[in-house]
């Protein structure tokens, strides 16, 4: 009976090392190429500006006041296009108006097809999250605001990346970078 122990005690070793040791780590899950990422990463930016400039104009902004505000800017031709856009459009939400510009981006300029924007759209809105919460986190708003603000978009874990912000004390740009690149590194190459 000792031996049949000792047979069973081993191989119950055994068994629980080889499956609690893993030799080769996980992979993530590539869903895009590193081309695919890179147009993607021009559809992230490009809805994260579509954002503020919605942002602007339900805060009061004027038209004029935001074409003179980006006519220096390098990217001036299609932040005008943008803010012609916004301000013909009754926009309900900012969101909604960011969220819905990079679908289009990544269908039209990243070549992503429909069915596949799905994962790359969570991390434009991770990104979105995290420019805000750098934002408020700018103008030394409480992290507690910023949770308040961005909680009803939970599906993107919104109090994981304004903790991150806050407790690394990043400006909006640097945030937004951090959480597109950080999510995209996970399904790409």
């Amino acid at each position: 009976m000792n031996a049949t122990r000792s047979i069973f005690g081993a191989l119950s070793v055994a068994l629980m090392s080889a499956c609690t040791i893993q030799t080769d780590p996980a992979k993530p899950l590539l869903i895009y190429t590193a081309k695919q990422a890179v147009k993607l990463s021009y559809c992230d930016d490009l809805a994260n500006t579509a954002y503020q400039i919605a942002e602007e104009k339900r805060g009061g902004a004027t038209k004029q006041s935001l074409f003179t505000a980006i006519t220096n800017d390098s990217s001036a031709e299609i932040k005008a296009a943008l803010v012609d856009d916004i301000y013909r459009s009754d926009l309900e939400s900012s969101w909604a108006y960011a969220t819905n510009v990079f679908s289009e981006c990544a269908t039209k300029v990243a070549d992503i097809p429909s069915d596949n924007i799905e994962v790359a759209s969570l991390c434009a809105q991770k990104s979105l999250v995290a420019l805000g919460a750098g934002e408020m986190f700018q103008r030394n708003e409480a992290k507690v605001d910023a949770y308040t603000a961005f909680a009803p978009y939970k599906s993107v874990r919104p109090f994981v990346v304004v903790d991150k912000v806050y407790e690394e004390r990043l400006n909006s740009q640097q945030a937004s970078d951090w959480a597109w690149d950080y999510c995209m590194s996970t399904v790409s190459d």
